[in-house]
């Protein structure tokens, strides 16, 4: 319950779905009620949605003053998020999340002033943070910490949009010990924490053991110790929602200034990415 047309008036919004009798077709959608200040909701807008819907929560997402609506759906494991109009919802756009989320609250987690979604997703008997990201590329942001090199702490970030059909779409590393070969790795499950425990004093922020996939990637630093790799973002639209976690990992030389930790290595924070059309 909240006002959403700003009319100071508390307006309900459920997340529902409806049987066709005659055709025995079930849609879903979320439905804003308006109050007539007098206790009663009268019928005032419907946003459609591809997938039944077990969690909505309400909160001003992208910072124009107006709440948005963010569902889950345990059925397709994704989030929903419809921008706010003002009167009702926008189209939704949906995103991958781990296996049957059931919940989501909207709150500033990491306190940088903007709305992130946490999800509960009780098959790993864990949360999933979708951070808010209002200064890095487009579908992708960082999460946890960076154990650092001798350069400071390793990054990762991308040269542009993770959206579907940018065939010029690239992972970037810097701050990398010069002329090295450096491990980068793409998984589907995160670990927003970060594991010491494989490499003492090390941040592993993907969850290779949980993992139904796991890419290794090469990365090699020139002598400014920037590197690069292309993943080019395919055109099918099937591809849209879905989310990869990245990490990279750097060996500093024994003869390096300084001693990073357990082996010599650094690592960047991870890096997540959902593609978006």
């Amino acid at each position: 319950m909240a006002d959403v047309d700003g009319d100071g008036v508390t307006d309900l919004v459920l997340a529902s779905g409806n049987l066709d009798q005659v055709t025995l077709v079930t849609t879903y959608e979320i439905a804003t009620l308006r109050g007539d200040g007098h206790g009663a909701f009268l019928p005032f807008a419907s946003t459609k949605l591809d997938e039944a819907c077990v969690g909505l929560a309400l909160g001003d997402l992208d910072g124009d003053g107006i709440l948005d609506a963010a569902a889950v759906s345990d059925s397709a494991s994704k989030v929903f998020v419809a921008l706010g109009n003002g009167f009702g919802f926008g189209a939704p756009s949906g995103f991958a999340v781990l296996d049957q989320p059931l919940s989501l609250v909207i709150a500033d987690v990491d306190c940088d002033g903007g709305a992130d979604l946490v999800v509960s997703c009780p098959v790993i008997d864990g949360l999933v943070i979708l951070a808010h990201n209002p200064n890095n590329t487009a579908g992708a942001a960082p999460f946890g910490a960076a154990t650092p090199g001798c350069s400071g702490a390793p990054a990762l970030t991308t040269n542009g949009p993770f959206q579907l059909g940018n065939s010029a779409f690239r992972l970037i590393a810097t701050n990398a010990p010069p002329l090295s070969l450096g491990l980068g790795v793409l998984a589907n499950i995160p670990d927003l924490a970060g594991n010491t425990t494989l490499i003492p004093g090390v941040g592993l922020h993907l969850d290779l053991l949980a993992s139904t996939w796991v890419v290794p990637l090469d990365f090699h630093s020139d002598a400014a110790g920037i590197a690069s790799f292309p993943l080019p973002i395919p055109t099918n639209p099937s591809f849209v929602g879905f989310a990869a976690y990245a990490q990279i990992y750097w060996q500093w030389p024994q003869t390096a200034p300084c001693d990073p930790s357990f082996f010599g290595l650094g690592a960047s924070r991870g890096l997540a990415m959902i593609v978006f059309p």
